[in-house]
């Protein structure tokens, strides 16, 4: 009898009607959640096959895999040696799993898009056998700044902050906050990336996959949803 009654509920769902109130709202996620919510609407709830099929992508507890780390603290110093060691790594990063982490950077982020432009792209460029500037004189007279924010979700277990998705961009460059949340798909599992202050985070877009003939990939990434803030910042190339 249950089971049948939920079926019933079920097929009398309207998604496309809920999601036109929601827009008509203009509240957004965010007036949800100030309402005090306490269940989140079946708009935003995964299908069960999606949940379902997210038992073969979980990351194993035991898995020791960590997103690819670059220091780049004297890539600029003309230490020749390092600067040959850090376009070595960049191009294993951006073969293997198309996520890196870039450590003692030094930019502040008042300047960050220019200097992405004299240091992360050239390390793209020579990674792919390039001149220095090439990447940069082709592709990169745009910048967006984009910052999201994920409100806290009352059952984040149903539900995504944002979907499985790949960057229809040259790449990424973002700044965690300290919740994290990030995940990107490698080897067929689901790696956490753990946030990390004052970190950057790099991610091979779908244009950078494409014109380096897929040397380059870009992977599929996704945030999950949280019970407490979440914060983003990206640069997208």
């Amino acid at each position: 009898m249950e089971t049948t009654g939920a079926v019933e509920q079920q097929s009398e769902y309207d998604r496309f009607k809920e999601l036109k109130a929601f827009e008509e709202s203009k509240a957004g996620v965010k007036g949800l959640v100030d309402a005090g919510i306490v269940k989140i609407p079946q708009m935003f709830i995964r299908p069960l096959d999606e949940l379902t099929e997210e038992l073969d992508h979980t990351e194993h507890e035991n898995s020791n895999f960590e997103i690819p780390l670059i220091d780049i603290k004297s890539v600029d110093l003309n230490d020749h040696l390092r600067h040959k060691e850090v376009i070595d790594e960049v191009r294993r990063a951006s073969e293997t799993c198309g996520f890196f982490r870039l450590v003692n950077h030094g930019i502040p982020l008042s300047v960050m898009g220019e200097i992405v432009k004299d240091t992360i792209a050239g390390l793209l460029s020579e990674a792919l056998g390039l001149k220095q500037d090439h990447l940069k004189r082709m592709y990169l007279n745009c910048l967006v700044l984009s910052g999201h924010y994920y409100p806290a979700c009352p059952e984040p277990e149903l539900t995504l902050g944002t979907s499985t998705h790949s960057d229809p961009s040259f790449f990424t460059i973002l700044l965690q906050d300290h919740i994290g949340g990030l995940q990107f798909l490698h080897q067929d599992q689901w790696v956490t990336v753990k946030p990390i202050p004052g970190d950057l985070i790099v991610n091979i877009g779908d244009l950078l996959q494409l014109i380096s003939n897929d040397k380059f990939k870009g992977a599929e990434h996704r945030v999950l949803a949280n019970v407490m803030d979440q914060e983003y910042q990206w640069h997208v190339f």
